[in-house]
């Protein structure tokens, strides 16, 4: 019989690349049954291959309810479904946020049991999921029991070491970084005809791509355009809070650069690379908000994605950065505090072409030698390959 290979999260699965490209991966090694719980405001579509089976668990209605019982609902309606799942006798099942993992943890151990594989999108501090209590719960029965699992892994060396030190792990996490798919040859560019279909001919296109958020440092990347060449533009793919893009608009007017800063909103995963091809420099700032922030070199998608198209990024410095951009030479590390270290940074890019070349061909040579997620994950397809052939020789 073909193996069952179970991927598991309470969230939304379309927006976690890596467990796309597990899903993608994973199949060679038998079927692939993913089970997610998208939220009231996740996008419908599906992003993976036919061949992967899909199971939903919906959010629940807090119009009635509240907050607080409609989360509860859907936490027992998702425990109720993985655990459907999980008496399937899948070969291999991976969790990838406490909710998922403290269920799948609980699982009972069987004579031809389970390969247990724990995989964590965010580092297991507590006070990321104090606001709910049903999370709260999970990352504590989580953490108790995350040496049972036969598997560890997370998108970061110093989220590794917190987290062997955090559950006393016996063995440390294999550590996989949150890098693209080998991306062989570049698409088309999709970022310029949608610029050119606005009237914006500029050559000169500093670009972000991701979720719009407090920790991003994109109010400093407006401020910092007083320093940058006056024809550049800044272009925003991606969505996020609300009231933070009003307060980047307003920003942008006070500046006097409204007409150069554009939003271009979400776009699928799909089309992520194609509205970045063309831009001459990327911003993959993170603020030290928290240790999921703090801790990020990586596991910030964008700063890998950015290397696969050989755009020259301007980054944070911060844990890990050092080893994992700046020695390679694929990034300019700068102060995430600074705005006139951010501005003079990008400008520099911006205004000398040779340098930026460099550093994208760099970038791009890293991505198809060591920085995509084929090389990344090996050693965990070779962990799992090894588990099934020892259980099929039994």
């Amino acid at each position: 019989m073909t193996p069952r290979i179970l991927l598991a999260e309470r969230a939304c699965a379309e927006r976690h690349p890596p467990l796309l490209h597990q899903a993608a991966i994973l199949q060679q090694l038998g079927h692939v049954a993913l089970l997610d719980a998208p939220g009231r405001r996740d996008d419908a579509g599906v992003q993976t291959e036919l061949s992967v089976e899909r199971i939903r668990v919906s959010a629940s209605d807090n119009s009635t309810t509240g907050r607080a019982l409609a989360n509860a609902s859907w936490a027992i309606r998702f425990a109720s479904e993985l655990r459907r799942q999980m008496a399937l006798s899948p070969s291999v099942a991976v969790a990838y946020e406490p909710d998922a993992a403290a269920l799948l943890l609980r699982e009972r151990r069987q004579i031809a049991r389970t390969m247990r594989i724990v995989h964590l999108h965010e580092i297991p501090d507590k006070l990321l999921y104090s606001d709910s209590i049903v999370s709260r719960i999970a990352i504590r029965y989580m953490l108790a029991r995350l040496n049972e699992a036969d598997l560890v892994i997370l998108p970061d060396e110093d989220r590794a070491a917190y987290t062997i030190k955090t559950a006393k792990l016996e063995r440390p996490p294999v550590v996989v970084m949150n890098c693209p798919r080998l991306l062989k040859r570049l698409p088309a560019s999709k970022l310029l005809p949608w610029l050119s279909e606005r009237g914006v001919t500029a050559n000169r296109i500093v670009h972000f791509q991701g979720a719009i958020g407090t920790e991003r440092g994109l109010e400093k990347v407006v401020a910092s355009m007083r320093y940058w060449p006056s024809d550049a533009v800044f272009v925003i793919v991606g969505d996020g809070s609300p009231a933070l893009e009003t307060e980047l608009r307003e920003l942008a007017a006070r500046e006097g650069v409204t007409s150069r800063v554009l939003f271009v909103g979400r776009v699928p995963y799909a089309d992520v690379f194609s509205f970045a091809v063309g831009a001459s420099v990327g911003i993959s700032l993170v603020e030290p908000v928290n240790k999921n922030s703090r801790f990020c070199s990586g596991a910030s998608n964008k700063r890998f994605e950015y290397a696969a198209l050989g755009i020259p990024q301007v980054t944070n410095t911060g844990a890990g950065m050092q080893r994992v951009f700046d020695a390679p030479a694929i990034a300019m590390l700068v102060d995430v505090a600074d705005v006139a270290m951010i501005g003079q940074t990008i400008s520099q890019l911006l205004l000398n072409p040779a340098l930026a070349s460099a550093i994208g061909e760099r970038a791009r040579k890293l991505h198809l030698s060591q920085y995509n997620y084929e090389c990344q994950y090996e050693p965990v397809v070779r962990h799992v390959r090894e588990w099934m052939s020892k259980a099929a020789g039994k």
